[in-house]
């Protein structure tokens, strides 16, 4: 199974080039991960993904919106959700989300964010315990989102928003929880990636759980930040165009079966990339060209 999980250490710095107008690299700023012709980002998660709280109903999921129109945003948020009760609506039918299974919503995903874990103290489970099932879902979608190719999405964990005092023991739940999510991510056993843990105690609401809407415009410009920069070099990082041609080296190998160490297969004078991407033409396959 490919690691999905982010190294500050590798990333590496925006590889735009002359290729950049050809759909696998990249779509407009952002890179087409899975090389399908559109960017789609899965947020998955309880009440704040959802966007409980917010004046505006969106959220951050739906404040991103306007800051990225060519990207395709899922809202997976469930109101209560759990981590180990998110693990379970994955594999079958939610009673929320009737319209649809949650694994086939998030088919295609090029990116998907993880944010959940504060209502297992609820559900009297142990922070131990939400990092496992955190980490089932981790290993789950790795596995169920290969999408037609066989590459799964990059997957992101969230840290837990700070939870006021109001909360009582819920406080140190969460405290406890991003704790041990911190951990995981210092030992490289979660992608724990959105520090949501840093966004200012002023900034949650009255209920000493959800964020203002002050809170939902810092989380927001938080992924955003990160969407634009960390995300994209990650991204950069894993798909590698060695030949220069257009097409990222993985998808040469698995969907196009060309040579990605070979600017132009076919030696028929035309990349592979453009063969792909504008002429619809067979790159394996030497054309005349007049």
């Amino acid at each position: 199974m490919l690691k999905l999980f982010f190294n500050g250490l590798l990333f590496a710095s925006l590889l735009v080039g002359s290729n950049a107008s050809f759909a696998c690299p990249q779509n407009g700023a952002l890179v087409d991960y899975n090389c399908d012709g559109q960017i789609k980002y899965v947020f998955t998660g309880d009440s704040i993904v959802a966007g409980k709280g917010d004046t505006r109903r969106q959220g951050y999921v739906g404040r991103l919106a306007s800051s990225l129109p060519n990207v395709k945003l899922q809202n997976l948020g469930i109101g209560g959700m759990r981590a180990y009760q998110l693990v379970a609506a994955f594999r079958t039918k939610h009673r929320d989300h009737s319209d649809g299974n949650m694994l086939k919503k998030s088919d295609h995903a090029d990116f998907v964010m993880i944010d959940v874990g504060r209502n297992d103290y609820l559900g009297k489970k142990t922070p131990p315990q939400v990092i496992r099932e955190i980490r089932r879902l981790v290993n789950f979608l790795s596995n169920e989102l290969g999408n037609s190719d066989g590459t799964p999405p990059l997957i992101a964990v969230a840290t837990l928003l700070p939870v006021s005092s109001v909360r009582g023991q819920l406080q140190t739940f969460a405290r406890e929880v991003n704790k041990l999510l911190l951990r995981e991510k210092q030992n490289s056993r979660l992608p724990v990636i959105i520090r949501f843990d840093r966004i200012p105690s002023a900034l949650i609401s009255r209920d000493g759980l959800h964020p203002s809407p002050a809170g939902f415009i810092a989380m927001t410009e938080m992924v955003d930040t990160f969407v634009r920069t960390e995300l994209q070099n990650e991204m950069h990082a894993r798909r590698l165009d060695s030949d220069g041609d257009g097409t990222y080296d993985i998808f040469e190998v698995i969907k196009y079966f060309t040579n990605p160490s070979i600017w132009d297969t076919d030696q028929d004078g035309v990349n592979d990339g453009e063969e792909i991407f504008i002429r619809g033409t067979n790159p394996r396959v030497a054309d005349n060209i007049t």
